[in-house]
């Protein structure tokens, strides 16, 4: 555990000598992918109070925390190997894939902070800030694990990433798909609607906050809602007939007028 903060703190220093250090550890990919996994825990946590105002119940809660660090964990994985194939294939580098995963994954250690990006009013500022930092540290893994240069180094990650993308687009999608279902099967709710509330969360808008209603309590409320129409036309119907007597009665008592006048 002392070598695995040592490491995090000099990378969140953007220290070459992390990414070197890595390299000599036996236990090195090991530290590399526990630092993966408790960012994406870090980043999960963060997201544990949308869970909860959804009303996720403890068992789904600690899946849906675990799901999220494990998918993580498996894209970063692809990430680093489609960095892998573009420094062989246009930069001629002869690394292992090994090698460059435990540089790119010691990369996502600012990640470990990410559980402040629910900060209200903030927390869109600090997820950028944690992203740029995140980045400067992924350029920095592969600049020292490739021996390139800076602007090199730039150039393999985004076109690394670009092929991820590609490959997501594509051959990736029911992998995807496959994930979508797996989050939403784990966490009980729709995923779209833990997305609208950690922005509204993340933005301050706490007294927008629209909470998904179970089945048990969705029918009471359209219910009271329907009760509460009814009893709307009942009311202006009854402010209307009161106006048309009243209307009826003004008219009849000039009408009478009229005829005493004579």
């Amino acid at each position: 555990m002392g070598q695995l903060w040592q490491l995090v703190g000099q990378t969140l220093a953007l220290e070459q000598t992390a990414f070197r250090t890595i390299q000599t550890l036996p236990n090195g990919f090991v530290i590399a992918l526990a630092v993966v996994f408790l960012a994406s825990l870090s980043e999960a946590i963060g997201q544990s109070i949308v869970l909860l105002a959804n009303r996720v119940k403890p068992k789904r809660f600690v899946l849906s925390l675990l799901l999220s660090a494990a998918i993580q964990v498996f894209g970063l994985l692809f990430w680093t190997l489609s960095t892998w194939f573009v420094g062989r294939q246009f930069f001629e580098v002869s690394v292992r894939p090994s090698e460059v995963t435990r540089a790119v994954a010691l990369g996502y250690s600012p990640y470990l902070f990410s559980f402040f990006t629910l900060v209200p009013f903030f927390g869109s500022l600090i997820n950028a800030l944690l992203s740029l930092w995140r980045l400067s540290a992924v350029i920095l893994a592969v600049d020292v694990v490739l021996n390139l240069s800076i602007r090199q180094a730039v150039l393999c990650s985004a076109l690394g990433w670009l092929l991820l993308q590609v490959i997501k687009s594509t051959i990736g999608r029911p992998i995807i798909g496959l994930t979508r279902v797996l989050r939403r099967y784990v966490a009980g709710v729709e995923l779209t609607k833990l997305k609208v509330l950690l922005e509204q969360l993340q933005n301050g808008q706490w007294q927008n906050i629209n909470l998904p209603s179970s089945r048990s309590t969705h029918t009471p409320t359209d219910t009271s809602r329907d009760t509460s129409a009814a009893d709307s036309p009942d009311i202006s119907v009854t402010d209307t007939s009161i106006t048309d007597i009243s209307v009826t009665d003004t008219a009849s008592d000039k009408a009478d007028m009229h005829k005493e006048k004579p």
